[in-house]
């Protein structure tokens, strides 16, 4: 793979941190992450093919194993032979991915509002019809209903400032990245069995008002890994980086703590 994604590097850790953003974003959504990381360790930043800086790179045939195979081209290419990585939504399923196909690269994996069980028949439905208004009307009236229906609907004036920051970044999506991501997304496999297998830690940050992953679903997954962090965020839907930063960041944070020394921080 001759052209690599976009992606920072920061940090002069000897452990690296991998952070995959979610669908409709890019890097610049770990902004309060980032800085919290950097002091103790090298953190890779990374737009995903078809999104942020990476648009252009949309690979010819997408799926979550495509796209996992981008990230592990760039990481051989940083010379990154473990890492713990995070990963919001969709960079969850891709951070799964990565684990199927290079499964002793992880030393940790946090889902930050994802799931490793595939779409659900309703949701396969709600994926096709976001592909049928994007083929119709094109991304902006998806971007505008689409990511403001994942902030907790209570609280969307007080949230107004980052709901627009997260609006940006979707309005940018181009056309066919979100169309071809958004069928992957629904045609994703079950990686339940992928967590029992897992020897490294596994994080599930949750929200507990996520209506794109409700409650119901994490509770056949959370019994799965062999070491388990379960995390709910109240009064929280589908975007902890954007609901709760200093909340998220400071699970993140204790989370990769875990994973390079064992300890709890």
């Amino acid at each position: 793979m001759d052209r690599l994604l976009a992606y920072d590097s920061e940090g002069k850790g000897q452990k690296t941190v991998v952070l995959l953003h979610g669908f409709c974003e890019n890097r610049t959504m770990w902004r309060h992450l980032v800085p919290v990381l950097t002091a103790q360790y090298r953190v890779v930043n990374i737009d995903l093919g078809g999104f942020g800086q990476s648009a252009h790179l949309l690979p010819p045939v997408v799926t979550m194993d495509t796209l996992a195979a981008q990230v592990l081209a760039l990481l051989q290419s940083l010379n990154v032979h473990t890492c713990t990585v995070l990963g919001h939504s969709l960079g969850g399923y891709v951070a799964l991915a990565m684990a199927a196909q290079h499964p002793t690269l992880l030393e940790g994996l946090g889902l930050v509002h994802s799931s490793a069980l595939p779409d659900s028949a309703p949701r396969q439905a709600i994926r096709n019809r976001i592909v049928s208004i994007v083929r119709q009307r094109g991304v902006t009236p998806f971007a505008h209903h689409f990511v403001q229906a994942l902030f907790l609907a209570e609280r969307l004036p007080e949230l107004a400032e980052a709901i627009n920051e997260a609006k940006t970044m979707a309005l940018h999506t181009p056309q066919k990245s979100l169309i071809e991501v958004t069928l992957a997304m629904r045609e994703r496999p079950d990686r339940s069995e992928l967590l029992q297998q897992l020897s490294c830690p596994v994080l599930f940050l949750i929200g507990k008002q996520d209506p794109a992953i409700p409650m119901s679903q994490y509770l056949p997954q959370i019994v799965l890994p062999k070491d388990a962090h379960i995390h709910l965020l109240d009064h929280t839907a589908h975007m902890g980086t954007w609901e709760r930063p200093q909340k998220t960041s400071a699970i993140l944070q204790h989370f990769v703590h875990y994973c390079q020394t064992g300890k709890v921080l």
